[in-house]
């Protein structure tokens, strides 16, 4: 770690974390992606009857935030995302996983 007693020293610590929270902004939307996504397939089939499918379906996430949420985003190292909203990009990501699952079935 840096020297904190310095402007130098603060400002490259302020720049450190910066890059961890931008980071770490990105894997909470890819991971909420994800599992929304998987959630999704999961319980579509269940419903269906899939065969080896022994898990009892949860149904997750009520709903979904158009974006990063208003109190997650910093002016400078989480701005608001102007990208599609996250419903979108876990309709994409369920598609995706339905059309692998069926290309193997």
């Amino acid at each position: 770690m840096t020297d904190a007693t310095t402007m130098a020293g603060l400002l490259t610590q302020r720049a450190t974390a910066g890059a961890r929270y931008t980071a770490a902004v990105q894997e909470l939307h890819d991971a909420f992606i994800d599992l929304a996504a998987l959630d999704k397939v999961d319980l579509a089939l269940a419903y269906k009857g899939v065969a080896g499918h022994s898990q009892v379906p949860v149904r997750t996430y009520a709903s979904f935030p158009e974006t990063l949420p208003e109190n997650l985003i910093h002016p400078i190292f989480a701005p608001r995302a102007s990208g599609p909203r996250w419903e979108t990009d876990v309709e994409k990501r369920r598609a995706a996983l339905a059309a692998a699952l069926a290309s193997v079935t």
